[in-house]
């Protein structure tokens, strides 16, 4: 049985909560620090909502690849160990593979971090 509300679920109520409330009336000399609180708590979020979806993919895109199995921490050790040897220098196929996998790992990152970035 899940408990609602989820634990993003929470931090969305303190985001709404610190927007409507606190955020406007954060005297002038504070409302950077008011805006990097808020810019943090909505990565937060992103990050909790979106973790084990984009954790599965990544497990079982570097799974695939790397044809093995493992944790994903694992297979992103061997992924570095096998970038560091220039194993996949070996072959323009590969290269190319590697290349279109780091790519969408760094989007989803970004995705939580900054996704207003990928609009541009």
């Amino acid at each position: 049985m899940k408990i609602r509300p989820s634990e993003w679920e929470l931090l969305d109520i303190v985001l709404q909560v610190f927007r409507e409330e606190f955020l406007p009336n954060i005297s002038e000399d504070k409302r950077y620090s008011g805006l990097m609180v808020e810019n943090a708590l909505s990565i937060v979020i992103r990050q909790i909502k979106n973790k084990t979806e984009n954790e599965n993919q990544e497990l079982s895109t570097l799974a695939s690849f790397l044809d093995t199995e493992g944790s994903l921490m694992s297979l992103n050790r061997l992924l570095s160990e096998r970038i560091r040897s220039g194993y996949f220098s070996k072959s323009l196929d590969n290269s190319e593979k590697l290349r279109k996998i780091l790519f969408e790992i760094t989007k989803s990152s970004v995705s939580e971090s900054n996704p207003k970035y990928l609009q541009l």
